[in-house]
């Protein structure tokens, strides 16, 4: 059987992720801060397959509790056959206009989470020479947004982050892939007035990111970067 974790699935392309990956046999780990979601998110998962489903209630700002996650997820499968860096927040202020906690906020969330969850599990990854690490950045990473300061920031260091992990683990036939979506259609657009069917759908991120999984090529794919067509967006 194989395990995939993944952070952040109460909703939009986590709760996505965990839906494609448990249809296509995978045991599915994963965690949320909001305890209904993750109680609905099970009940769906099982009512269509016997595969396991581990969920559990994380706040991604605790390191404490995000390192536990991943004690509890050694007891489950020792090491993982993929990490999906899913968890994020977006927020809105220029830097003059940003205040230092917020930027530390979105440093933990869509940052450090990503790091507590993903050191744990890295030599055992190396000891099996196999495994495949996605982090999901932005397309802000790469291209960042004055009004989006400290989500820009903190999706860049993730994406360092991913690219530097890439190189140590290709070491050791562990591949690593950065995703980079533009504005994906989900609950965070609800009472916007905004195109959001023509946005990037989240079905379509999940059907790729196991797409890749499927390909038995030795190549790495090192990024995915995926933009509604949809200028300004």
């Amino acid at each position: 059987m194989k395990y995939v974790v993944i952070s952040g699935v109460s909703r939009g392309l986590g709760r996505e992720l965990a839906i494609q990956f448990h249809r296509n046999h995978y045991a599915v780990i994963a965690y949320a801060r909001d305890e209904k979601a993750l109680n609905d998110l099970k009940e769906e998962l099982l009512s269509k397959n016997a595969c396991p489903v581990f969920l559990f209630k994380v706040d991604a700002m605790v390191k404490s509790e995000v390192q536990q996650f991943a004690a509890e997820v050694k007891k489950i499968c020792t090491s993982p056959d993929v990490i999906v860096n899913n968890v994020a927040q977006y927020t809105e202020n220029a830097i003059s206009e940003e205040n230092f906690d917020t930027l530390e906020e979105q440093m933990k969330i869509n940052f450090y989470s990503a790091w507590w969850l993903t050191h744990p599990f890295l030599n055992e990854l190396k000891q099996r020479k196999q495994g495949h690490i996605f982090n999901i950045c932005s397309v802000v990473s790469v291209k960042p947004r004055y009004n989006a300061a400290a989500y820009s920031i903190s999706k860049g260091a993730l994406k360092f982050f991913n690219d530097v992990l890439k190189e140590e683990m290709n070491l050791y036939n562990v591949k690593v892939t950065a995703v980079l979506p533009g504005s994906i259609n989900t609950s965070s657009w609800d009472g916007v007035d905004a195109p959001k069917a023509a946005f990037v759908q989240p079905a379509d991120i999940a059907a790729l990111m196991l797409h890749i999984l499927k390909n038995p090529s030795p190549a790495n794919i090192d990024e995915i970067v995926i933009n509604p067509q949809l200028k300004g967006y």
